[in-house]
C-alpha cells in the first residue's frame, strides 16, 4: 500500500485514484457550496415555471404547497415536452404519474392533478434535473432515463420513478455515474 507523505514513491494507479478522489470531492464541494445542486427553481422550470404556476416557486415550501394543492395539468404537458425527442414516451410518463385514462381526462378538462399524481410528476421532474446534472447534457439525460439500464436489472430508469424506492435506486445509479463508477 502506498502511503502519502512517506518516502515511498507513488505508483501510477495510486496516483490516479488520488486524483479521481480529489476531483470528486472538489465537484461535490463546489456544487454544495455554490448552490449549484438541484434547486427548486430548476425543478419548477421543468414543470413549466412561471408560465404554469403564475408566480415563481423559490423555496421547497412553495413547491410542497403547489404539490399538495395539485399541480396544474399544464405541468404534465411541460414534462412531456421535455421528453419530446423520444417517440412514444408520453404514455410511459402518464403511467409513472397516474393512470393513462385519468390523466387524459384531466388534460382534456384542464383539471388539476391529485396530490399523489403531483408528487410523482414533481419526482419525475426532479430526477430529470438530477440526471442532467450527472450526465451533463439534457438530451443524454432524457435518453438515459428512457433506455433499459443493466445496473437497474434491465429496467428503464423512467419506469421506476412511480415509487420512492425506485427513484432512490435511480438516484443511486446517477451518483455512481457522477463519481465515475461503472454503472
Amino acid at each position: 500500500m502506498t502511503v502519502f507523505g512517506s518516502r515511498q514513491q507513488l505508483d501510477a494507479s495510486a496516483l490516479a485514484r488520488a486524483i479521481d478522489c480529489s476531483y470528486a470531492i472538489c465537484v461535490y464541494s463546489k456544487r454544495h457550496l455554490t448552490g449549484e445542486c438541484m434547486s427548486v427553481a430548476a425543478v419548477a422550470k421543468k414543470l413549466g415555471g412561471k408560465r404554469v404556476f403564475r408566480h415563481e416557486l423559490t423555496s421547497e415550501t412553495d413547491l410542497i404547497k403547489a404539490i399538495r394543492a395539485g399541480l396544474p395539468v399544464q405541468a404534465l404537458d411541460s414534462v412531456c415536452e421535455e421528453f419530446s425527442s423520444v417517440t412514444g414516451i408520453q404514455t410511459d410518463i402518464y403511467e409513472v404519474v397516474g393512470t393513462v385514462r385519468t390523466l387524459q381526462r384531466k388534460r382534456a378538462q384542464r383539471a388539476a392533478l391529485s396530490c399523489g399524481e403531483s408528487d410523482r410528476l414533481a419526482r419525475l421532474a426532479r430526477l430529470l434535473v438530477r440526471s442532467e446534472q450527472a450526465l451533463g447534457n439534457p438530451l443524454k439525460a432524457i435518453h438515459w432515463l428512457a433506455k433499459p439500464n443493466r445496473a437497474l436489472g434491465g429496467q428503464r430508469p423512467l419506469s421506476l420513478l412511480d415509487s420512492d424506492t425506485g427513484a432512490l435506486s435511480v438516484e443511486r445509479i446517477l451518483g455512481r455515474i457522477e463519481h465515475g463508477v461503472y454503472s
